[in-house]
């Protein structure tokens, strides 16, 4: 067993499975940390949709589209808040990096690329999701890393935590410590070491320090703990695009496992055009329940009290509107039975003592309502109004953000080599994937950004930190700019 890597990977998820791979395959002596018992991290929770401009399916398919056409799409959608040269390293590598995940036998599926409805859309279609979603890319990259083990070209540790990076005395990574299962402490030494161990999710201390009042409601792999930020930071790195945080718009807690929020309901109009009217903790609308953007439904829910609002309906539109939970009726008879969050009520008042919210104020934002509706000229603009609130019983249902992603990360240059408070690169240290923060990319969700930029970041890193290994002079040496 080797001493000394060229290389060693923290994190064997979205990020590091590409690294791993390509840094392998290249011919450098690789040791790959992993946290968990198994590989994939958060390709074992996310939907997978990656998006990227310019590749051989689109040409495929007549579509006109490149890299440049997919930066420009993002300036746009973002109003130009992303961090320029890491955006732009992502978009002129994630179509390549797409052709790459076909090569290596991902099932997109024919009927990929398409648009997706889950983000503000993109001026082409070039978003393209496994029919499987992330367990797809697991089952594609994880076979590959563990062929490269049984080669003894990666050198494997799972159920291994990184607690520190090893830094020599000038400040440059010089490897990691780990503590192993058994809770055994020892450093890898490595040339170079690249942080790809998530987001911090699963840390509700560090998301407290970074989103000061924001509700800790998050959906994350529980090893993305904020390892590499805290790390990172120890070592000299500054922490940023914290502030750039957007929540996910109408989640609701499980039943059946508390604690656990994700979206439930068919709140936003792309999924169903809405019957209902939805409050704020202060029995007040806030927008119009059909608003066809995503970003704007998000910017709207951020603003609100606690990040939460009640979705307001009656007994004509329970029996005649098309289903608004994804659970079956069972299920959803259980959550008025049982949870607070779902009420049932003989009237406004009542329902209102019930919710928390000012009798006065939620009769007159449901009269109101009823008045648009019947005259068609709604106060918010809303267009999609089919009938009234007026029919006893009433019904309300508590929906909250969450975050799917974390948004502040570890500063990185255009080459993702970690820069310290003064702008200069920590030699020795790059990052990849979620551990950026997904707010590099500016205060918006691009479609398909955080599983591409990674499964993109890392497969640079991979490639280009290979290949400097096989030079005679390769200790921390920088990844290379694309042509």
């Amino acid at each position: 067993m080797a001493e000394h890597w060229d290389i060693a990977i923290i994190g064997g998820g979205t990020a590091g499975l590409p690294a791993a791979i390509t840094a392998a395959r290249g011919g450098a002596r690789v040791v790959l940390v992993e946290a968990a018992k198994e590989l994939g991290g958060t390709l074992h929770l996310t939907g997978g949709s990656i998006a990227g401009g310019g590749t051989k399916a689109q040409a495929a398919k007549g579509i006109e589209d490149s890299a440049e056409r997919h930066y420009r799409d993002c300036l746009t959608i973002g109003g130009g808040s992303a961090q320029d040269d890491v955006l732009r390293l992502w978009t002129d590598n994630a179509g390549t990096t797409i052709d790459w995940l076909y090569t290596e036998g991902v099932p997109f599926g024919e009927q990929m690329p398409t648009f997706s409805a889950a983000h503000e859309a993109y001026d082409a279609p070039r978003t393209f999701t496994p029919p499987r979603g992330g367990k797809d890319l697991a089952d594609t990259l994880v076979p590959k890393v563990l062929e490269l083990v049984a080669q003894g070209r990666i050198d494997l540790r799972l159920a291994t935590r990184m607690t520190a990076l090893a830094c020599d005395a000038t400040g440059a990574v010089v490897g990691v410590d780990v503590c192993g299962a058994d809770g055994s402490q020892t450093t890898l030494r490595a040339d170079n070491v690249v942080l790809a161990c998530g987001g911090y999710g699963a840390n509700a201390a560090l998301w407290e320090r970074l989103h000061p009042g924001t509700p800790y409601r998050t959906y994350a792999w529980p090893t993305c703990r904020g390892d590499g930020h805290l790390a990172a930071e120890a070592a000299g790195a500054v922490l940023a695009h914290a502030q750039n945080f957007l929540p996910t718009y109408g989640a609701s807690e499980d039943i059946d496992a508390p604690g656990t929020f994700w979206i439930h309901s068919m709140v936003a109009p792309s999924m169903r055009a809405p019957w209902e009217i939805n409050v704020n903790m202060q029995a007040q609308r806030f927008l119009r329940e059909d608003l066809p953007s995503p970003d704007g439904r998000e910017r709207a829910l951020r603003a609100q009290p606690g990040q939460a609002f009640w979705t307001i309906y009656d007994a004509h539109i329970r029996a005649e509107a098309p289903p608004l939970f994804r659970w079956e009726p069972e299920k959803v008879a259980r959550a008025f039975a049982q949870s607070p969050d779902f009420v049932v009520a003989a009237s406004i008042a009542e329902l209102a003592e019930k919710c928390g919210l000012d009798t006065a104020t939620l009769e007159a934002t449901i009269t109101a309502y009823n008045e648009g509706q019947k005259s068609g000229e709604d106060a918010f603009g809303r267009e999609h109004m089919p009938c009234p609130i007026a029919q006893a019983p009433f019904y309300a249902v508590r929906h909250v953000s969450t975050s799917v992603v974390t948004w502040g990360g570890v500063s990185v240059d255009g080459e993702l080599r970690v820069i310290d408070a003064d702008g200069a690169p920590i030699p020795g240290l790059y990052a990849a994937g979620e551990v950026l923060g997904m707010g590099v990319f500016g205060q918006v969700f691009l479609g398909g950004s955080t599983m591409s930029s990674a499964l993109t970041f890392g497969r640079l890193l991979g490639e280009r930190l290979s290949a400097a290994a096989a030079t005679p002079s390769h200790t921390h040496i920088a990844a290379q700019s694309p042509a």
